[in-house]
């Protein structure tokens, strides 16, 4: 249905006779995850406003769904490629690319790889969000700078992602010479974590930093409803909910994705037209569109005026700067939490 919708849409546009000079494929994981893929198609179609023609591509997370992604863009002969947030679709569809010198800005994707394969071969790689190193960094200062003065816990569901992240945390906290009253792993997706949540209550702690994804962190939260315990977590919140809601009140450790009003109001309206769900991905989709017209007009482009202000483009591809801050979840979105 999903997919039937964006063809849909996009047969609208080219009856419509709007210009068709430049094509931008959004790929994204429209399968896997459609709200995800909905939100980077709501960016672009926001950033674009009908200036280039835009071909929706399934670019999948697994090797058995990406092992066609490369054929499936290449056919379109597209000018930019954005999206492609998993690796698995990055690495085959950068090769197939890289060589035409078809621009490719990534959305979400945080693995070394790619950029290392980028500038060895000379290919045009950029990239929305930060370095994998410095986006732990970032979250593990920001948590323990914000909560230096609290009894806090740092718990990990055991991979290698939450390990890395959870362990960050404890080394800045470290840092400035405070100590988690607890570092916990814990095993994942279990029917309840009462095991934990003894641990934590045991603990005293009154803060907790979950290293893990949106539906383990919802379930814990859920769980210690009444504990009066604050609960906090990476950017993997900006995920959309499982079989538990995320309860009002979770914080999120992220980028600040503030964009200007105008840009919102276009994504606002693309979103109206299209799919109706939470922004999530869509600010930084909208900027990496903007990105791929400016480098498609001039290959050698080290800073572009975005809808989040002037961006430099790093030697490695990375559009910066990244800015962090702490967001508070509503119950509907994340809200920034102004000092």
């Amino acid at each position: 249905m999903l997919i039937a919708k964006l063809i849909a849409t996009s047969a609208l546009l080219f009856a419509a006779g709007i210009a068709r000079a430049e094509t931008l494929v959004v790929a994204a994981p429209f399968k896997e995850y459609p709200v995800l893929a909905a939100q980077i198609l709501d960016g672009a179609t926001a950033a674009l406003s009908g200036q280039w023609a835009i071909k929706p591509i399934e670019a999948g997370c697994t090797d058995a769904a990406s092992s066609t992604v490369a054929a499936l863009i290449t056919q379109e002969k597209p000018d930019a490629v954005i999206g492609l947030t998993c690796i698995e679709s990055l690495m085959p569809a950068l090769a197939a690319l890289g060589p035409s010198g078809t621009p490719v800005v990534t959305v979400a994707s945080r693995a070394d790889a790619p950029s290392k394969l980028a500038l060895k071969n000379k290919w045009p790689l950029y990239r929305i969000g930060p370095r994998e190193r410095d986006d732990k960094e970032a979250i593990a200062n920001l948590i323990a700078e914000t909560w230096r003065e609290k009894r806090f816990a740092i718990v990990d569901d055991g991979t290698v992602f939450a390990r890395d992240i959870a362990e960050a945390v404890r080394n800045a906290a470290e840092i400035l010479g405070v100590k988690p009253v607890l570092v916990e792993g814990f095993e994942p997706q279990l029917e309840n974590q009462k095991k934990l949540i003894d641990r934590l209550v045991a603990s005293v702690a009154t803060h907790v930093f979950i290293a893990s994804d949106r539906a383990n962190i919802a379930q814990i939260a859920t769980e210690t409803i009444g504990l009066n315990l604050t609960i906090a977590g990476p950017e993997t919140l900006r995920a959309a909910d499982l079989d538990c809601p995320l309860p009002a009140g979770v914080l999120m450790a992220s980028r600040d994705k503030t964009i200007s009003p105008e840009a919102t109001a276009k994504i606002n309206a693309a979103r109206k037209s299209l799919f109706a769900f939470a922004e999530g991905y869509s600010a930084d989709a909208y900027v990496a569109a903007e990105m791929a017209i400016a480098i498609h007009a001039d290959k050698k482009l080290k800073t572009f005026n975005s809808a989040a202000g002037l961006m430099k483009i790093a030697v490695d591809g990375f559009a910066e700067p990244a800015i962090y801050a702490l967001f508070q979840f509503d119950g509907a979105a994340f809200e920034k939490i102004v000092p």
